[in-house]
């Protein structure tokens, strides 16, 4: 009787740890091995953050700021979506100027080991960006080198600036 009641809770423990390993590799993680898919926010560029880049470009003028939509996606089929949009006011010695406007691209990105390819393929903009997004062409491409810690994600650009991503 004693073997028989050790022999079920072995065979019990063995079906549990089976259960168990089986549902650990099943839910475990992403077949993917491409670091870069999902959606990521713009966090800095060449170092300061997109508040600040902005207010550099108003000098000591009052800027009030809301960056109303900061994502960029990247498919696991190489297409890759941004969509950026601002809402801002800036007030200097009694003027006080407004605007806002987003700016959408569509494209493709492509990785070689540590290298990047990014080739946009239609760009749109809205409100105060509309009409300044010009058509986009195969000189458009920017190219670099990528790094990832976590959920952060580098680029380096051939160009000399680093743009910072964090994963939304």
């Amino acid at each position: 009787m004693f073997a028989q009641v050790t022999l079920r809770s072995f065979l019990w423990l063995v079906s549990l740890w089976a259960i168990l390993i089986i549902g650990i590799i099943s839910c475990g993680g992403d077949d993917d091995d491409n670091d870069w898919v999902g959606t990521w926010a713009m966090e800095t560029v060449d170092g300061e953050s997109l508040e600040q880049d902005f207010a550099e470009d108003f000098g000591d003028a009052d800027t009030d700021l809301d960056i109303t939509a900061n994502e960029w996606t990247f498919n696991n089929d190489g297409t890759m979506e941004m969509e950026f949009g601002v809402k801002f006011e800036v007030k200097e010695q009694g003027l006080t100027i407004s605007g806002e406007g987003s700016i959408r691209m569509m494209g493709t990105y492509s990785l070689s080991g540590s290298n990047y390819t990014l080739t946009p393929k239609e760009v749109e903009g809205t409100g105060l960006f509309e009409g300044d997004v010009e058509p986009v062409g195969p000189t458009d491409e920017e190219t670099g080198t990528w790094s990832r810690n976590g959920n952060t994600l580098t680029l380096n650009s051939d160009d000399g600036s680093t743009i910072v991503f964090n994963k939304k």
